[in-house]
C-alpha cells in the first residue's frame, strides 16, 4: 500500500504481485481457482474496461495491465467493495492515462470486476 494525497491507501502493485501474474502457470497447478479468478480480472482489464483503447483490437501486449491485476484481486479478496474498487480504478487510470477522472465514473468496471467470485480461491498451498 502507498499513500496518496487524493485517495488515501491505495494497493500499490509489487515486485511479488507482478511474479505472481507471470507465474501463472505454475500458480495455476498449485491455485487453480486464483489463477481461474486472475486471468478474468486480466480479462476485463483486456477486453471489458481496456482504459487505453486498444485491448479489443488485439494492438496491446498480453500482459499490458498485469501490474494492476493483483491490487483489484486483493481489493475483491477483502470485499472492500464497489467505492474501494472505483477509488482504484480511478488512480490507476490517473497512472496509465496522466488524467484525472473522478472515482464516480469507474462504477462500470468496477461492477464487472465485483461479478469475479472469489471466495472459494485457495488461500494457502
Amino acid at each position: 500500500m502507498r499513500r496518496s494525497k487524493r485517495f488515501g491507501l491505495v494497493p500499490f502493485p509489487t515486485v511479488a504481485d507482478l511474479v505472481l501474474v507471470r507465474c501463472s502457470g505454475t500458480m495455476g497447478e498449485l491455485k487453480p481457482k486464483m489463477a481461474a479468478s486472475i486471468r478474468k480480472i486480466r480479462h476485463v482489464f483486456m477486453h471489458e474496461w481496456d482504459p487505453i483503447g486498444f485491448g479489443r483490437g488485439g494492438g496491446l501486449p498480453a500482459d499490458e495491465y498485469d501490474a494492476y491485476v493483483m491490487p483489484v484481486y486483493s481489493i475483491l479478496r477483502q470485499q472492500k467493495g464497489e467505492a474501494a474498487l472505483c477509488t482504484y480504478l480511478a488512480w490507476a487510470y490517473e497512472h496509465i492515462m496522466g488524467s484525472h477522472v473522478p472515482a464516480e465514473k469507474f462504477t462500470e468496471p468496477a461492477q464487472q470486476f465485483l461479478q469475479i467470485d472469489v471466495s472459494q480461491d485457495e488461500l494457502r498451498r
